[in-house]
């Protein structure tokens, strides 16, 4: 009786863990459907500034080609102060640790902290403890230049208590999309 007992309890749980699986799958191709939204809009931003940009350096190679002089009666006036802008705001941190231009972050609590996720030009994904200052872990694994980093709240099931552990999912120029395991700093399987 007891061991059919712990066979019917066997079977429950491997539904239990088949369930959660399937949810979890399902979640996993939500974030990577999001992910590719994401990188395929950060492509056409990157895009639309250098087709700015190409447009901007035409435009001031026709003014320096037409050599013309604006007449004194014509009042034109675009300015921006900078100094106004800079008296307004504060630098409230600084993290130094990426070794090249930083395209992404994000921002999460738990554990009664604050954390920033980034992803560099440089490959890397890094987190940073706000309150402390300090980054506290480093994922490498990318090929190129990461452009996405998300924390993602992740529920495994330990002895039927629940424990939240934080995931950093990140997508990269060399089409991957990675997720990190906080607690070991290597990627999941």
């Amino acid at each position: 009786k007891e061991l059919l007992e712990k066979n019917n309890e066997i079977k429950k749980m491997q539904r239990e863990s088949q369930q959660e699986l399937l949810k979890l799958r399902a979640d996993i191709e939500i974030m990577k459907q999001d992910f590719i939204e994401k990188e395929k809009h950060f492509n056409e931003s990157i895009k639309l500034l250098q087709e700015e940009e190409e447009e901007k350096e035409e435009e001031e190679e026709d003014k320096k080609d037409n050599d013309y002089v604006l007449s004194s009666n014509t009042t034109y006036s675009s300015t921006f102060s900078f100094d106004m802008f800079c008296s307004s705001s504060k630098l409230l941190k600084t993290f130094i640790g990426h070794t090249s231009t930083i395209w992404t972050i994000d921002y999460s609590t738990f554990n009664d902290s604050q954390y920033i996720c980034s992803g560099s030009q440089d490959c890397t994904v890094r987190v940073w403890d706000i309150d402390n200052n300090k980054q506290i872990k480093l994922f490498n694994g990318h090929s190129n230049a990461v452009t996405c980093v998300k924390f993602v709240s992740y529920y495994r099931h330990y002895h039927k208590v629940n424990n939240c552990l934080p995931i950093v999912c990140s997508s990269a120029c060399d089409s991957t999309i990675r997720f990190w395991d906080f607690e070991t700093t290597g990627q999941f399987q």
